[in-house]
């Protein structure tokens, strides 16, 4: 009975804290979940905040602007020499390879934007059917600050890679590396109710 009780608590205060979760549409063929607070970006919002020219499918912010789930996609124009080894649920050894590869290749990319890296979690899952590799990890770099001094700033980012035969998809919840604590399980959530749905 206490088990149940603590139980209970424990979930109740994971509500009071993030909320309820509602579905979102990130494309028509992918959705998720995302805490109820979380408002959708409008393109504006990204180009004044980034100043980026290739706009994400969807970014959602949580009203504080600290706590972010986006989602980008790259179109690789020459696609690939064998489209086969790209199909989720695949178990041949070339594509389990190539999975690897992908996910040195994302870690090179990491140690390029970082300082130093901290990696939590470095595998392979697979969500609604799809092969995802996931990297779940605290980033560190060094930042001028507001009065000009050089100061250091944590990051926490758990990263969704998906390929399809000619396209890359980048599922990317991330926070200040404070809020982890605050956070983690909920980023975790978002990212295993993605669902897709037939060829992205």
């Amino acid at each position: 009975m206490k088990l149940y009780a603590v139980l209970y608590l424990l979930l109740s205060f994971s509500v009071f804290l993030h909320g309820q979760t509602k579905k979102v549409e990130i494309t028509s063929k992918i959705k998720a979940k995302v805490p109820e607070a979380f408002y959708r970006m409008t393109d504006a919002d990204v180009v004044r905040q980034y100043g980026v020219l290739n706009i994400p499918l969807a970014i959602f912010s949580h009203p504080n602007n600290k706590v972010r789930f986006s989602v980008t996609r790259r179109i690789d124009t020459l696609g690939t020499s064998d489209p086969i080894q790209y199909q989720s649920g695949a178990n041949s050894d070339s594509y389990y390879l190539d999975q690897k590869m992908e996910a040195s290749f994302m870690k090179s990319n990491l140690q390029a934007v970082y300082d130093s890296i901290y990696m939590i979690r470095d595998t392979i899952i697979t969500i609604d059917k799809r092969d995802l590799i996931i990297l779940e990890f605290e980033g560190f770099s060094t930042q001028k600050g507001q009065t000009g001094n050089l100061v250091d700033v944590g990051t926490y980012s758990i990263l969704a890679y998906h390929i399809t035969e000619n396209k890359r998809y980048l599922f990317n919840f991330h926070c200040p590396l404070r809020y982890r604590a605050d956070w983690q399980s909920t980023g975790r959530e978002v990212i295993e109710t993605l669902n897709f749905r037939g060829k992205l």
